[in-house]
């Protein structure tokens, strides 16, 4: 069944005011937004559509705005479910308008906004034609490599994610489901839940944070395969850097240096890569990224194989309902008592974030209303320690103490080369079975600078595990999306080393 229109969902709206006046103040937020819509669907003299300019783009994308707030006065004080799914798919519809809007540069590249809502919808691919490029295992419910060209003939290469997997193959939602709820008190995500829109959902608040290149980017996308039937699911387009699961040639180069900071050496660590890091951190937080683990990010080094940034991946495992209090702490990505610091950038955008144009930004994904709601408390949790350490920074501290555990310190821009990761780096000691202890990180500074120092060891591992196989396994550089069996096979021999021990790197 086709989506319903703006036009169409308005007319329903129009409809429910003559019965209940409760939702005037919304109609009227929504008819003034279609109205801005329909100028700028309007032909010029010589028919043509004109390309949106700068205050187009502001003065839609704050209509938009307006039509969240006021959905969200509406939902609080209506308990008709029909009524309510109406609002959500207005609001639906306006927030990815509003994403598209917030990504659009006027100045680089001008668009018409029918171009540029086109961008919106689900991309479709007709398998039975000549766009597939790559073979697919229909079969297998894994991530797989996918080459297609679109209808410019324009060629993209990246990952498609059936909509029943998730992270890992073999998963089930079910049991993804149980992993983000558990230890949470309230509320439950549904077995049926959509975890593959999840990659969407965070790339959507790295775009309202303004970091958008700190993930790879995600879009729905609908196959039709041989047999005339879909296959939903999304696709992630391919990015660079190097994989910690898959390991090239260059990662016979990288060595504990990559993160470290030498005033006598010209090949300081990059500042970026370190404010990468202190993003993602906050980014990971707010959406409840329960699992980033060092392997779940790519790493970006410069020709003298120093860190220049991170990019996250395999965002699925976010949201939920999970609590950012001391219950939950083994599930949190990053404590907030374990990040140490915030860039001054990032702190700007969150102190004007509030948590009605989170919800916004978070319409249409699939999100249940316990996951939009926890969403807006761990915003308020770290509106509140950002308070608190302001008030601990206004008097002077010695440089040793300069980044405090409990405290997010302030780095501006200019200041990162002068701040060391392993100021920043955070661990815990745990006791592993058989009674060793082992250190295992707390920040995303520390994850890096362990992933970073096992590099090179691990390449060698790799090719030994890849070696043993009997045969050749679709395991090419990049590729984290193999049919199934083959990709437990290797999964297996990775683990064992290529020799019978495990092996893990923290």
């Amino acid at each position: 069944m086709p989506e319903e229109t703006l036009r169409q969902l308005k007319s329903k709206l129009e409809a429910l005011v003559k019965t209940n006046s409760n939702y005037a103040s919304f109609l009227e937020a929504v008819t003034a937004a279609e109205a801005e819509i329909s100028r700028l669907h309007r032909p010029d003299p010589n028919g043509r559509i004109p390309r949106m300019t700068g205050e187009d783009r502001s003065s839609l994308m704050r209509l938009h705005r307006e039509i969240g707030m006021r959905a969200e006065a509406v939902l609080r004080s209506s308990a008709n479910k029909t009524q309510t799914d109406l609002v959500k798919k207005i609001t639906a519809l306006a927030a990815g308008s509003h994403r598209a809007l917030a990504l659009y540069d006027p100045e680089s590249a001008p668009k018409t906004l029918p171009a540029l809502l086109e961008e919106l919808r689900t991309l479709s691919l007709d398998t039975r034609g000549g766009a597939l490029r790559s073979k697919l295992v229909y079969e297998t419910n894994a991530r797989q490599p996918i080459s297609f060209l679109d209808s410019k003939g324009r060629e993209f290469t990246g990952v498609f994610t059936p909509k029943r997997v998730i992270r890992e193959i073999g998963e089930t939602v079910r049991e993804a489901s149980a992993d983000l709820n558990r230890n949470s008190p309230q509320g439950k995500l549904s077995d049926r839940a959509r975890l593959d829109t999840r990659n969407a959902a965070m790339s959507a608040v790295a775009d309202l944070l303004g970091v958008p290149k700190l993930l790879a980017r995600s879009r729905p996308m609908k196959l039709i395969l041989p047999d005339g039937k879909a296959l939903e699911g999304s696709f992630i387009q391919e990015v660079k850097g190097i994989d910690p699961e898959n390991l090239d040639e260059r990662a016979a180069s990288i060595d504990s240096s990559a993160m470290s900071r030498d005033t006598q050496d010209e090949r300081q660590t990059h500042g970026k890569a370190l404010k990468s890091l202190a993003d993602l951190q906050i980014l990971d937080y707010l959406c409840g990224k329960a699992d980033r683990k060092p392997r779940k990010l790519l790493y970006q080094f410069d020709q003298n194989n120093k860190l220049v940034s991170v990019q996250g991946i395999e965002n699925d495992r976010s949201f939920g309902i999970l609590e950012p209090d001391s219950r939950a702490r083994e599930r949190e990505p990053s404590a907030l008592s374990e990040m140490k610091v915030i860039s001054e950038t990032m702190y700007n955008t969150v102190t004007e974030l509030t948590p009605e144009i989170l919800r916004f930004t978070l319409q249409g994904f699939g999100l249940s209303e316990g996951e939009l709601e926890a969403a807006g408390r761990r915003l308020s949790k770290l509106k509140k320690t950002l308070q608190a350490s302001d008030e601990h920074f206004k008097a002077p501290v010695p440089k040793e103490e300069r980044f405090p555990d409990g405290y997010l310190k302030r780095v501006k821009d200019e200041e990162w080369e002068t701040v060391a990761c392993a100021e920043l780096a955070r661990y815990r000691s745990d006791r592993a079975q058989g009674g060793v202890w082992h250190r295992e990180a707390s920040n995303l500074f520390a994850a890096a600078d362990s992933a970073i120092q096992d590099m090179k060891g691990d390449y060698q591992k790799q090719r030994k595990a890849y070696r043993s196989l009997r045969s050749e396994l679709a395991v090419g550089p990049g590729n984290r999306a193999i049919p199934a069996e083959q990709a437990r096979e290797a999964e297996k021999a990775q683990k064992n080393g290529g020799d019978g021990r495990p092996w893990r790197s923290i």
